[in-house]
């Protein structure tokens, strides 16, 4: 974890632009890990905030950080995303993405895709003059 100077310096002799780079190049492979801010910053540039565990990225504007997610869980997880437990989303009766379950929206589709006397999905091809799938319409005048 580390943070460094983005900015070269023309003064620099070899040495001490080598050794500048090699500090840029570490702030970049962590991410600009640290307890602060970093002091140089640029528009989508990431930071590691160890501090509160987070991983943020500077907004286009450069002149704040916008938290992309948190590993305070021990894991990654995404900012404003709730996350489902396995327990949920092994659930095919759970209703936690809205009033009824995955399973039972499958069951409707499949039901109705493709079978005989089922309405006509109309973001589909169909002839003109189908009402029911399979009614023997052709769209032929």
């Amino acid at each position: 974890m580390t943070q460094a100077t983005y900015l070269l310096d023309t003064g620099h002799t070899k040495a001490q632009a080598f050794a500048m780079l090699q500090g840029a190049l570490s702030a970049i492979q962590s991410g600009n890990a640290g307890a602060t801010p970093p002091a140089e910053t640029a528009a989508g540039m990431i930071w590691v905030d160890t501090a509160t565990r987070a991983l943020k990225m500077r907004n286009i504007a450069n002149n704040g950080w916008i938290t992309l997610g948190s590993f305070a869980s021990g894991t990654f997880v995404p900012a404003g995303v709730n996350q489902l437990t396995e327990a949920q989303a092994t659930d095919p009766t759970g209703t936690e993405f809205g009033a009824i379950s995955g399973a039972q929206i499958a069951a409707a589709v499949d039901a109705r895709n493709g079978a005989v006397g089922t309405p006509v999905n109309e973001a589909a091809w169909h002839p003109y003059d189908m009402v029911r799938v399979g009614d023997g319409a052709t769209g032929l005048f």
